[in-house]
């Protein structure tokens, strides 16, 4: 009877050795088909990522060409952010204005356009009036 138990404990030692062996062969399996995924993705992902960086360095330098066209252009141009707030203006507008872009950036856009948007006194306009006076004019509605 102790052969048979003997026998009965190897017969399920080898059923479990075996069961253990298939299990981890699909663990390996699995394993490698996840592996596989994981380069493809990778793939996927540096693809995605160099068509990015292409498109990305094309709008770049659409972007400087406009900014140069902007710049020396003799058009008045003034460019606010989401809060009406001038970001940039070029050389023609604050030319016409009389006003330096860093006294204009920050400011109220719709203010600096209807000519009340900076502090009182900080006109250089004004100043630069009572610098150099102007000869008076023969009708007060020149003014």
């Amino acid at each position: 009877m102790a052969g048979v138990l003997f026998g009965a404990s190897m017969l399920m030692g080898l059923a479990a050795w075996q069961l253990q062996r298939r299990a981890a062969s699909a663990s390996a399996e699995a394993l490698g088909a996840a592996e596989e995924r994981l380069a493809d993705a990778q793939r996927t992902s540096a693809a995605a990522e160099a068509r990015l960086h292409a498109r990305n360095v094309k709008h770049q330098r659409s972007i400087d060409r406009l900014s140069l066209v902007a710049e020396h252009a003799l058009a008045l141009t003034l460019i606010s952010d989401r809060h009406d707030r001038v970001v940039w203006a070029n050389d023609a507008f604050c030319s016409a204005m009389g006003w330096p872009l860093a006294q204009l950036q920050g400011q109220d856009a719709e203010q600096v356009l209807s000519g009340s948007g900076l502090p009182r006194g900080s006109d250089p306009r004004a100043r630069a009036g009572a610098a150099d006076p102007q000869p008076a004019s023969d009708s007060a509605e020149e003014l």
